[in-house]
């Protein structure tokens, strides 16, 4: 008989019955409460009983009031009474990921919301926090959790963007691998490979275009290959500062000659989603350029195969 220990749910969920009962009954019961968070818990559940084919488990239903240190304590109290699955809501990841880590160590199967890393995830991707505001902790809790590799980017839109890794729970008191080539491969033992994006839309967007995509092709076993930058006229000066690369929103039409032309398209604004609708492609102001007059040619970089 296997036992199944839900940890922090409300107390309606103890007419659970605390005899043997199936895991799919335990899904089902977890489902039918509504919340998008026992939903999920519930789809885990479903699918951990498929791979147990049907078994039945001892119910144990706890309420810590959401409390860390009570949470934690009735964790190690589980690892102590070798529970097989640990189902847990609400975890706050500054508080319980050493004892998720604990009870994974322990060989314990831990289903819940929030409860960190899938150990299957070769990549994570975060969008906010990761600036230098009072609720910005994406790249505290990546120190923490794993490492980063790098943070601040000389771009605009997209500087304040961080990549690191999240280690797997194996890992989690073992040197990591910091090389760049340690990131070029979904099969390393260093685990997940994040990319914390801005908060704003089209910084997302931008860096998204930039960063994440081809790295997340390379990692497919993709060849790398560089943008494909179109050359235009600029319809307009554009105010550029050497010393950072930056895209701006634009729209590319083809003029009676064949040539093209670029134009931006409005609000260059990083949280304007407007001007990202209205454009075609980005304007690629390169890292040593300076400010460009009317007719000057610059690179563009088309949205056409790309999003």
């Amino acid at each position: 008989m296997k036992k199944v220990f839900l940890v922090g749910l409300i107390l309606s969920l103890t007419v659970v019955s605390a005899q043997q009962t199936p895991l799919t009954s335990v899904a089902t019961s977890l489902g039918s409460l509504g919340n998008p968070f026992f939903v999920r818990m519930s789809q885990g559940v479903s699918d951990q009983a498929k791979k147990l084919g049907g078994a039945s488990v001892s119910v144990v239903a706890d309420s810590a009031d959401y409390d860390i240190g009570k949470q934690t304590a009735q964790i190690d109290n589980y690892i102590a009474k070798k529970a097989q699955i640990l189902v847990l809501n609400a975890v706050d990841p500054k508080g319980m990921v050493p004892a998720v880590r604990r009870a994974k160590a322990a060989g314990m199967i831990v289903i819940g919301a929030d409860v960190g890393v899938d150990e299957g995830a070769d990549a994570i991707i975060t969008s906010g926090g990761v600036s230098v505001g009072e609720a910005d902790f994406t790249k505290t809790m990546m120190k923490k959790l794993g490492d980063v590799a790098f943070w601040r980017i000389a771009m605009r839109p997209g500087r304040p963007m961080a990549v690191g890794r999240i280690l797997p729970i194996k890992s989690a008191s073992s040197p990591i691998n910091t090389g760049i080539s340690s990131y070029q491969t979904n099969s390393n033992p260093d685990g997940a490979v994040l990319f914390g994006l801005p908060g704003n839309p089209v910084a997302v967007m931008v860096t998204f275009l930039a960063f994440v995509r081809p790295a997340l092709l390379q990692m497919m076993g993709a060849r790398p290959k560089p943008d494909i930058l179109l050359k235009a006229r600029s319809a307009h000066a554009i105010r550029k500062k050497p010393g950072r690369t930056e895209y701006q929103r634009g729209r590319v039409t083809t003029a009676p000659d064949g040539s093209l032309h670029a134009a931006t398209a409005g609000n260059q604004g990083s949280g304007v989603l407007s001007s990202m609708a209205e454009a075609n492609g980005l304007i690629v102001l390169h890292h040593g350029q300076g400010n460009v007059a009317a007719g000057d040619e610059v690179d563009v970089l088309m949205f056409d195969g790309v999003i």
